[in-house]
């Protein structure tokens, strides 16, 4: 019986440490993936998505904009969805868009909506328009129900995503680096208790 859950169980360790191993290298995996995309998707909308999903605003630089000419707005994009979902202000700074990219503005405007962030707000510079509608500090503040004196106590940056079972992305790659150490551990101590157990037998044998 013993034997049975010992095998069991170093089965589902390695299944475990299987999918970790998978979980550690998605980066790597998803961007060789997008630079495969021939049909019906652009490697750029491709790696933009991974990065998102992953707040992995490191991943929004290769995306190349190849379809534009004078812009690239599925970089600037990239960046302000990882803002926005990070509710992270400082990353709007490495938004350079134009007139049809995403902005600092925009990308501080989206960030404040959608996190009721004050801070970013009050970082906008100056004013905006856009189909017709004029955006500045006092639509912001009006949009998110906060005035400018709220900024101190703007919401913290969130942590990277996923989120899987309440846990961020650092987080599970602890934990699947961990699992992988312990399989590591339990498959070196099998191997060298078989190989005790082969040595003592062969000593009763001589004997």
């Amino acid at each position: 019986m013993k034997t049975f859950l010992a095998v069991v169980g170093y089965i589902g360790l390695t299944l475990l440490a299987a999918v970790s191993g998978i979980w550690i290298v998605r980066e790597p995996m998803s961007v060789k993936a997008c630079a495969a995309v021939k049909r019906n998707f652009s490697p750029d909308e491709c790696i933009k998505t991974v990065a998102v999903y992953l707040s992995k605003p490191e991943l929004c630089e290769r995306v190349t904009g190849t379809d534009f000419k004078f812009e690239n707005p599925p970089k600037q994009e990239c960046y302000t969805e990882i803002a926005a979902r990070t509710n992270n202000v400082s990353l709007c700074a490495k938004v350079e868009g134009g007139l049809v990219s995403e902005t600092k503005f925009t990308c501080l405007y989206r960030v404040a909506t959608r996190n009721q962030n004050a801070a970013a707000c009050t970082a906008l510079p100056g004013s905006e328009s856009r189909f017709g509608i004029e955006q500045n500090k006092e639509t912001c503040f009006k949009a998110i129900g906060r005035t400018e004196t709220d900024a101190a106590a703007a919401p913290p940056m969130r942590g990277r995503a996923p989120i899987v079972l309440g846990l961020g992305a650092d987080k599970l790659d602890l934990i699947a680096y961990s699992l992988l150490g312990l399989w590591a551990l339990w498959t070196v101590v099998g191997i060298g208790k078989k190989f005790a157990d082969k040595k003592g037998a062969d000593q009763k044998a001589g004997q």
